[in-house]
């Protein structure tokens, strides 16, 4: 079975090229604000002793995502401030 990558000559293999995106892809304008609506709910959950609602890889994920985007600093005073209360 011949692979996708190369053609029909012997030996000879098509050169695969990756373009970077022309404008660099944008978060949406609510990203950060929904993020931490899901953290805070989930924050505040524990603290009550209730069920999250989350996975915790959901919510790892989303503190992942917040941390990639450099809000990390925001994410930790928000969340010092919600377990301070």
């Amino acid at each position: 079975q011949i692979s996708s990558f190369t053609n029909n000559k012997k030996g000879t293999t098509k050169k695969l090229t990756i373009k970077p995106f022309k404008d660099a892809p944008k978060l949406p304008p609510t990203f950060e604000q929904d993020t931490w609506d899901k953290l805070h709910t989930a924050v505040v959950a524990v603290q009550r002793r209730q069920s999250v609602g989350y996975s915790e890889e959901e919510l790892y994920t989303a503190v992942q995502d917040l941390c990639i985007h450099k809000l990390a600093s925001d994410l930790y005073d928000k969340l010092k401030q919600t377990c301070s209360d």
